[in-house]
Formats: C-alpha cells, structure tokens, sequence
C-alpha cells in the first residue's frame, strides 16, 4: 500500500499583499519505493473539490502503486473560498440571512427557525446566503497566478525531498491531471514552467477564468416536504441562494496575462496535452476550444458529445456539458494504459533560471534562482 504523507514548505508571498505564508503539501509514495523510472503526478482539484476530497485522496493512493508514481496535491491560493455547501458547512463559515438576521448555518436555532419558515403559506422560500470569512489581498481565490506558483512549488518541493533522500527519479515522467479550474491551473503551470512538466490531462479547462469577476448565483436546497392544503398537496422547500464575487477583480486590472492564447502565444509548448471537453460546454464553447489547441504544438483535443454516442466512453463521460461527468480513475486508466510506455528515462531536470512574459501593461518574470518559483510584476 503508497504511504502518505504531508508536510508544510514556504511558499511565495501574496503578489497582492505581501506576507509571510506556508504551503501544505500531501503526496503518496510507491509501496515498492522511488527508483529511475518513478514519475511524478501533480493533481489539481477544481470548484466543489480540494487535496482531501475522498476521491484525490484515493487517487493519490491508488495511482501511486499501480503506476509507480509519486502523486501530490497542495492548498493552494485561495483554495477554501472555491468550495461547496459540504465544505462550508464542516468548517462553519456559513451563515444564511433569516428574518434580517444573519445566522450560522450550524446553530442550534436554525432548525427553529426553519421550522418556523416552513409554515409560511409560500409555497417555496429563496434565502440569501454568505460565507462568514472574507477574503483580503494576502490571501483571496486570485483564479490563476499565485494559485499555479503554489502548485509548481508543491511539485519542485517534492522532486527536493526525493533529491534529499539521495534518490532519483524519472524527470521526463512528470504529469499534471485536472479537472475544469483545476486543468485550467494546469495549462498555467505548465506556461510557467516550460521544461517540468511531459504531460497534461486536461477536463474541461476553460481558456480564461470567467469566474474572476462573479461566480454563478447556486443554489442548496435546505429542506422540502408534501403538505396539504384546500384538498391539494403542495411540495414546499426553502432554497439557500450564494453570490459570491470573488475581490480579485479589484485587486487585479490585466486580465491579459490569465488568457491561455496570450500565453502560449510566447512560448514553444513541448508537453504533450490530452484535453477532454464537452460540445455544449457553457463556459468555453467547444469552438474556443478547438481554435486554441489547434494554435499550440502537442495538443490533442477530444470532444464529448451527447451521452450515448459513444459507446467506448459512456463508462468515463456522462454528459457533454461542462462537468462531463467523468469518471477520474477510468479516464487515468485509460491514458496510461495509451501512454506509460512511451515516456523516455531522464534522471537530469531542465528548468531554466527565469522565464519571462508580457502583455500590453505588465512583464511577469518567473524565478527559479532559489530552486522554488518566485513571480515578479513589473509594470511596462
């Protein structure tokens, strides 16, 4: 069985606000150990999931083993405020608004208190809701740069515990896998870090974080029964409605530099990229999609169309909307069974000292004097 593991490293200061933070990272390790043909797999949750989701810890475990593979997720940015009602709920920064009054979603009264709401003769009830934390510039869901330096420096943080051990590892096997802003991350860090990575697996990657300037309005359903009333029966429920607009929008003005074509524009990609998305996506039009991995080198783009048309993924794909409902662990599956064998052995790591991008206002400069990335903005 992989054995686990989790440690804290120091990462970048908040390019917003600086200040001092530290990066938890957890990572699983063959049971067999570290040898020349171990690889490296970075795994970035997206909305609604983090590193100790059941199924990133599972996968952590699972590929660690069967695909002698050192699997690693971290904390990154921002990541708590990308959450759901489960999530929100457990670590008690919910509250929902009742009669006037914000109330914690945990409290002894609100169970009184729905209780109350459910003999209104409104047939359904919509309240507003909000997250009891706020977020501050040293630490917000920024949607993109501090989020992939945190994800690159959980990985080069990694590969060092392995080179302090005085082990080696397979440099040319070191993978990304992702899912919607989770594979978005990781077209960032592999635009950040040219020469690291050899493969991504991207689902349903936007090309541009729409949500940095207001999430979706969604929605929890708190409770919902039949009553009867005039010789009818009526399904009452009362709804919890969440905006939440993330302050990055404030805070940061070139847009520019989160566009995945501005930056793969600058470079020559040499990782090979295998993207999943949906023909009806609602985020990034399948036709996005395809103009943009069509304009890099190494891309393969797959699309999933309507459930039931394809018979050979209906086990990995459930819909060809943006979630297209895919089943991790086949789809992983799946692609190492096409790809294990292909990746060359290299014990020798190329990153180059710094890499360097524009737009119209900034040149961003990413680091690698200190081994760790460090991002530094300086205004054209």
């Amino acid at each position: 069985m992989a054995k686990d593991y989790d440690f804290y490293v120091n990462a970048q200061s908040s390019i917003y606000k600086s200040v001092d933070r530290k990066l938890k990272v957890y990572f699983s390790e063959p049971d067999s150990g570290i040898n020349n043909n171990t690889g490296i797999l970075l795994l970035i949750p997206g909305f609604g999931a983090n590193s100790n989701s059941n199924i990133y810890r599972k996968m952590r475990r699972d590929f660690s083993d069967k695909y002698n593979l050192v699997v690693l997720s971290c904390d990154y940015f921002g990541y708590e405020f990308m959450q759901n009602m489960p999530f929100f709920i457990e670590k008690n920064i919910l509250e929902i608004s009742v009669n006037n009054e914000f109330v914690n979603y945990n409290s002894s009264l609100i169970n009184n208190l729905m209780d109350e709401l459910m003999k209104s003769p409104k047939e359904s009830l919509t309240l507003s809701g909000r997250l009891k934390i706020h977020e501050k510039p040293e630490y917000c869901c920024d949607m993109g740069l501090m989020q992939a330096i945190d994800n690159i420096t959980a990985v080069l943080s990694v590969i060092s515990i392995i080179y302090d051990n005085d082990l080696k590892f397979n440099t040319k096997k070191i993978l990304i896998y992702g899912n919607s802003h989770g594979s978005y991350l990781s077209y960032l860090c592999n635009a950040f870090a040219p020469e690291l990575f050899s493969l991504i697996i991207d689902t349903a990657a936007y090309t541009y974080p729409k949500y940095i300037k207001k999430r979706q309005p969604w929605f929890i359903k708190y409770n919902n029964s039949i009553f009867r009333t005039n010789d009818r029966c009526i399904e009452k429920s009362i709804k919890i409605q969440f905006d939440i607009n993330y302050i990055i929008s404030k805070l940061f003005y070139d847009l520019d530099i989160l566009k995945l074509d501005v930056l793969y524009n600058q470079f020559n990609n040499k990782c090979k990229i295998i993207s999943f998305h949906g023909t009806n996506d609602d985020l990034t039009p399948i036709s996005e999609k395809r103009k943009f991995c069509g304009s890099i080198d190494n891309c393969k783009l797959n699309e999933i169309i309507e459930i039931g048309a394809s018979k050979s993924d209906s086990s990995i794909f459930q819909n060809d909307h943006h979630d297209i409902g895919v089943n991790f662990i086949s789809l992983f599956d799946k692609i190492m069974n096409e790809y294990n064998s292909t990746f060359k052995i290299s014990e020798y790591l190329d990153l180059k000292n710094e890499y360097i991008y524009s737009t119209m206002k900034n040149e961003y400069k990413i680091s690698y004097k200190d081994i760790f990335p460090r991002l530094i903005i300086n205004s054209i």
